[in-house]
């Protein structure tokens, strides 16, 4: 799966969250219980916490771990959309920057970050 698709899944969860953010906006008087069963209306859905944890066998990884742990030669984030739509999923969400600190996109606020890894490669664009 190339990166152009998972752009476009995104964009796809993107405007469906955009869409309930107006909703919300538009009707900002709804109780909160409203809110909440319009996300559990979209039912089943994909959470993908990818980052430094990913390659340290651990749920919470060491925020001064070496960056060349992060392996990751056959990124394929193609893949996560594909099994996503054929799971009937109806939305997506990356995390690109989790508790450990580290993003996973091209940013200059810090130089623990995915651009010094192995990858080298900005995984959100």
């Amino acid at each position: 799966m190339n990166i152009r698709k998972l752009a476009v899944l995104l964009l796809v969860v993107g405007s469906l969250i955009s869409r309930l953010q107006v909703s919300a906006q538009q009707n900002a008087d709804r109780k909160l219980t409203d809110l909440q069963q319009d996300f559990v209306d979209l039912g089943f859905g994909m959470f993908i916490h990818y980052g430094m944890p990913t390659f340290m066998d651990q749920d919470w990884s060491d925020p001064d771990a070496a960056l060349s742990l992060f392996q990751s030669p056959k990124l394929d984030a193609d893949q996560w959309a594909k099994a996503a739509k054929s799971a009937n999923m109806t939305y997506g969400c990356l995390t690109t920057k989790h508790h450990s600190g580290f993003p996973i996109w091209n940013t200059k606020t810090t130089s623990y970050n995915v651009m010094n890894t192995p990858l080298k490669r900005d995984v959100v664009k």
